[in-house]
């Protein structure tokens, strides 16, 4: 207590012991990683052994580099292709929704169309001529109207395709895409 000046001492007085060691502070795989003076051999006669890790462990990290850049070029082609997929499988999907939805146009089209014919019945049948006149003009904004609703009025022709975003392709990735890419 004398000798450090406070009320706590540490345990062990540290003194230097004239012994080196050597150590590689990564660990690699089961590897020896120090190498200290022995009675046996001191560590400048380990030194080649201390280089020979050194380049050993290396040529295993660069084995390692390799392996992982490969591994990650292997999965960005999956994920390519499963894009490539997702993008087709949501082009086909949205195609079929555009077809359904022109159908409905269709059928809704041809009802008015037979309601208009409905109309012009009734309309001939009225007595007063400004009552006919307003009842033609509402029957030509409802033929106008059908007309617009008729997708096979309008040029025919493929949908334009959608933008593939990441919420729009989600549905169709695989599940191990999924869950984050």
């Amino acid at each position: 207590k004398e000798r450090y000046n406070y009320s706590h001492a540490p345990k062990y007085d540290y003194t230097p012991s004239g012994r080196l060691f050597i150590e590689i502070e990564t660990w690699h795989r089961g590897r020896r990683q120090r190498w200290a003076d022995r009675q046996r051999w001191t560590v400048e006669e380990k030194l080649g052994q201390v280089v020979d890790e050194i380049e050993a462990r290396t040529v295993l990290a660069r084995e390692d580099r390799i392996e992982r850049e490969r591994k990650e070029a292997e999965r960005q082609v999956r994920i390519q292709a499963a894009v490539q997929e997702a993008t087709l499988l949501l082009r086909e999907s949205h195609r079929r929704d555009v077809f359904l939805a022109q159908v409905e146009q269709w059928h809704s089209a041809n009802h008015i169309r037979e309601f208009l014919a409905a109309m012009e019945t009734a309309v001939t049948r009225l007595p007063d001529s400004d009552s006919r006149v307003e009842a033609l003009e509402w029957m030509q904004w409802c033929q106008s109207c059908a007309v617009a609703l008729d997708p096979l009025e309008a040029a025919i022709r493929l949908p334009e395709d959608p933008e593939p975003s990441e919420e729009k392709l989600r549905p169709f990735l695989p599940d191990w895409m999924r869950r984050g890419w």
